[in-house]
Formats: C-alpha cells, sequence, structure tokens
C-alpha cells in the first residue's frame, strides 16, 4: 500500500494558495488552525479523505481536500469571488509532491451558505486529488 500523500498535497496547496498574489489581495489569511479574533475574510485548508488505489505495479492515493472561505460581508459577492480564485489555483496544478507524483488535481464541486448567526457566509470548495508513489 501506498503511504497517505494527503498532508503533503495539503502543503502544496497551502504553498500555491499564500503564494498567489491574486488570492493574497482579496483574503486577511490562509490557515490550517485559525487564530483567535482573525479578521475576515479568511481561508480555512480543512477535512479530507484518503484511500488506497492500484493498479499494474503502482500504488496511490485518492484524496479529496476541503477548502473553506468565511466571510462578514453582506450577500455572496466575496464568497465567490474568492472561491473562483480558489478554483483557479489548484485545479489542474502541477504541483510538487514530497514523496509523492500527483496525476491530477481536479475542482470537484462548491457550495455556500450563510451560518446560523446570520452574519457570516461559508463558501466550500472540494478538490479531487490522485497520487502515485514512485
Amino acid at each position: 500500500m501506498s503511504a497517505d500523500s494527503s498532508w503533503d498535497l495539503q502543503q502544496a496547496v497551502y504553498g500555491a494558495l499564500t503564494g498567489d498574489s491574486a488570492l493574497m489581495a482579496l483574503v486577511r489569511g490562509v490557515y490550517d488552525h485559525v487564530p483567535q479574533g482573525s479578521a475576515f475574510p479568511y481561508v480555512v485548508i480543512g477535512e479530507g479523505t484518503a484511500r488506497a488505489w492500484g493498479a499494474a505495479g503502482l500504488d496511490g492515493i485518492e484524496a479529496t481536500l476541503a477548502i473553506h472561505v468565511w466571510s462578514r460581508e453582506r450577500g455572496l459577492r466575496e464568497i465567490k469571488t474568492v472561491s473562483a480564485e480558489i478554483h483557479r489555483i489548484p485545479h489542474d496544478a502541477s504541483l510538487a509532491l514530497a514523496g509523492h507524483t500527483l496525476v491530477s488535481l481536479r475542482f470537484a464541486f462548491a457550495e455556500s451558505a450563510l451560518e446560523p448567526d446570520g452574519a457570516t457566509r461559508h463558501g466550500v470548495i472540494s478538490f479531487r486529488a490522485v497520487t502515485h508513489t514512485p
């Protein structure tokens, strides 16, 4: 079985997001854990899944990765704008992963909602990645 590449994937996606000047001009930060008192809007690299796959001498991982956008702006403009930037950055990107080869990284879905507090907007952008271990 192949080693889980999901941490390496998260690190590569984090680097791609924080290294993108257009995205960083729109948000106050990109986090794995949100520091207390962080200003809106911000992005959180969230939960994911990892499942082994193999074929003809190849071992790999099929993973999902959710990226969250948090906003306090009224309406959906800010969530949709930031989500579009996030979609653009990792979709079909050729990211380097330590110890793994990224076969594909593709947008899976996006959704947005108003949180129960009535003031916070939450967007989720999900990606599907396939990696293999050389």
